[in-house]
Formats: C-alpha cells, structure tokens, sequence
C-alpha cells in the first residue's frame, strides 16, 4: 500500500489528504475519518444527547462527506463543509425523532391501555450516566437545556475552535449572529452552572 504523504496536522493536512482521496488511492478516506470521526461524534453527542445513536450518525455524516466530497467548493475549509454536514444530520435526526414521538403519541390517544406501553418516556439523560464528575455531568445537562442554534455555535466555538466567521459558514447566520447567541449561551451556563463556578460554600 502506498503511504499518504505526511503534511502533519491542519486545514494543509486535511487538503494532502483530500487530494488523495480524489485520486481514488486506498484508504484515505479512512485517515480522513480517523482524523475527524472522534471530533464529530463529541459534537453530535452534545447535540443529539443520544449516545447509543452517536455512532450510527457519525457513520451518516461520512457516508455524506463521501458521496459529495466532489462537491466541496475549491479553496472551502473543509472543517466548515464538515460541520455544517454534521449539524443538518443531526437537524434531521431530531425532525424524524420528533415525528417518531408524535405519532407513537396519536397510536396511544387512539389504541387506549395497549398502545400506552408502546410510549415509554425516555430514560433518564443518558449525560447523567456518564461516568464523569459531577460538574462536567451539570455541564452536559446545561447544554442540554441550550436551545440548538446556541448549543451548536458554543460547542463550534469552544470545542472545536472556529472562528466567528467559521462558525457563520456553518450555521448559515451573519457573524454578529454567532456572537450574540454565543454570549447567550455562556450567560445562560454560567447562571445554571453559578453553585459550581461559585466554588465551595463554607459551612
């Protein structure tokens, strides 16, 4: 098998191996998932707070990134492109959750006592099981709270790094945008996360 080029890591990397994609050499694409797979599937975790479905819409995101990779305009951070293709599976995830949900509901309004097992409420957050500390467990439960366009563009700012302008790119929003739901975002977090940022009480 021939070695892809080393270019390090970065927007110069991800291009090498982008170019080694489109001239069809084998298993680029898998670096290119072994680069980003574990960042999108922290995002979508955040996002879609189903982990045991992470998997299955990572997966999505890059059969998506495959299929229209060529489609990718020349000289667009592919970051950006990634991104914004993970945030509208994850939309689309949540749309059809929702019609799931919805008519689970009609069956049970219409079918009586029977129809009514078929509707269990979700089990508890799947956030509060992590095995984590309980501050990054009341973090998780606060983004959570987040309305999506604010949860999306502080975990594209915080987690991943873009910048405003990057961010805007992904979302589809003017950069003062990103900004004013970014600072409603960490004004909403610091109020639900105040007893943990205060630090300890005394008794």
């Amino acid at each position: 098998m021939e070695p892809l080029p080393d270019a390090g890591r970065g927007p110069a990397a991800d291009e090498v191996v982008l170019a080694a994609v489109a001239a069809g050499k084998p298993h680029a694409f898998d670096v290119l998932v072994a680069r980003w797979g574990p960042r999108v599937a922290a995002y979508l975790r955040h996002v879609v707070g189903e982990p045991a479905w992470v998997e299955d819409l990572t997966q999505e995101v890059f059969v998506k990134v495959h299929d229209h990779l060529h489609e990718r305009e020349s000289g667009a951070s592919f970051a950006v492109w990634l991104f914004r293709i993970a945030r509208n599976t994850a939309l689309d995830f949540e749309r059809r959750r929702q019609l799931h949900v919805r008519a689970l509901e009609s069956a049970r309004k219409g079918r009586g006592p029977l129809a009514r097992l078929l509707v269990q409420r979700r089990p508890p957050t799947p956030l509060a099981m992590l095995e984590s500390r309980e501050f990054s467990v009341a973090l998780e439960l606060a983004l959570a709270e987040l309305p999506e366009p604010q949860r999306t563009v502080f975990l594209l700012r915080e987690h991943e790094g873009l910048s405003y302008e990057e961010i805007a790119a992904v979302v589809g929003c003017p950069a003062k945008t990103v900004s004013t739901r970014l600072a409603r975002a960490r004004t909403c977090l610091r109020k639900q996360l105040a007893a943990y940022l205060e630090g300890p009480r005394t008794p």
